[in-house]
């Protein structure tokens, strides 16, 4: 089969469109829905309208495999010879094997270019203003796209080809040529397949104003030219690996007897930058323990061997020893999770 991929907004549904017109079949509904628009609500169908606005043309998706990928018991001989869009390009290397796609097709566009679209895409109750600035997160587009990265660097071979979608807008007859080289179409209807792209497709409404983090929106645009440029592979892919981590370890909490709570990365830095937040939150652990939410805890002077800081539950001890070392409960909480982060 024929699979083309990228993040939403980058170019997937006008490629789908491109092969239709090549004469290769496409599988997939135009405007795929759940429900009958008789059982839609008001968002739903202003939802649904906005899309058709936003994509004439269509879609073509199988709502199942759209977002999901394949399932491992996958007939994938009803997929022989057909195009079929996945726009979560991470879920294709687990559950599709390489052995059932013929070629691939992946669909490349600026992060800040694809942000700016796709809040036009938002739910017509919420979307922003039209001229308004946004400041997006680039954090979605480091998850979906450049976790391929890794993936990639390892397996391109001739059956991947990668298109711009800014390229595609400004030269739609190289861009169609190129599918049609690739996928073996009908080369007569390249310049009808061609048509089909309107310069307005590169308008919108809305304006890039700067990423809400500036290191996570320069990681997303090397993943962009590591697309584009093979070459920046191995570093991107280096790149990506320790902000999976990074963010990994920012998820590792601890208990804090202090505080009454679990503690974690971003809320320690807080704590420690804002006395009165401090403050307020041991407050707040002295009156929920005078309400008796629960009991005050004394710290004990044995100390307690462990395996594993789980082992304790709830239970706040003043020492412990964990893999020979004497420390705090808390400390062996946030070590041993990035111990068994790390393995």
């Amino acid at each position: 089969m024929i699979i083309v991929t990228g993040d939403p907004r980058s170019g997937t549904s006008l490629t789908m469109q491109m092969i239709k017109e090549l004469g290769v079949e496409v599988l997939g509904e135009k405007f795929p829905q759940e429900k009958q628009e008789g059982e839609m609500k008001d968002y739903e169908l202003a939802r649904l309208e906005l899309s058709r606005n936003k994509n004439p043309g269509g879609f073509y998706e199988i709502p199942r495999v759209v977002i999901h990928g394949f399932s491992k018991r996958e007939d994938f001989s009803f997929f022989k010879g057909k195009a079929v869009k996945v726009i979560c390009p991470s879920s294709l290397p687990p559950r599709t094997p390489k052995e059932h796609v013929e070629k691939y097709i992946f669909c490349v566009r600026d992060p800040k270019s694809v942000s700016v679209s796709q809040s036009g895409l938002l739910d017509a109750s919420i979307t922003v203003g039209d001229g308004e600035d946004l400041n997006p997160s680039a954090k979605r587009y480091i998850l979906d796209v450049g976790s391929m990265i890794n993936y990639l660097k390892e397996n391109l071979d001739d059956r991947w080809l990668f298109i711009n979608y800014d390229e595609t807008i400004e030269n739609p007859q190289k861009t169609a040529q190129a599918i049609c080289d690739h996928i073996g179409g009908d080369q007569s209807k390249v310049l009808k397949a061609a048509s089909l792209v309107k310069k307005k497709l590169k308008r919108s409404d809305k304006k890039f104003k700067g990423w809400i983090n500036e290191n996570e929106g320069r990681l997303a645009e090397d993943v962009f030219n590591s697309l584009l440029d093979h070459s920046l592979m191995d570093v991107v892919a280096c790149d990506v690996v320790s902000y999976f981590k990074s963010e990994e370890l920012e998820s590792v909490k601890w208990w804090s007897p202090d505080y009454g709570r679990f503690i974690v990365p971003s809320l320690e830095r807080s704590i420690k930058n804002k006395p009165e937040l401090s403050k307020k939150l041991k407050d707040s652990v002295c009156q929920r323990t005078a309400d008796g939410h629960y009991p005050e805890v004394a710290e004990a002077e044995e100390t307690y061997t462990i395996k594993r800081p789980d082992d304790l539950g709830d239970l706040v001890r003043n020492k412990v020893v964990y893999e020979g070392e004497v420390m705090t409960w808390e400390a062996a909480v946030k070590k041993h999770q990035v111990k068994r982060f790390r393995s």
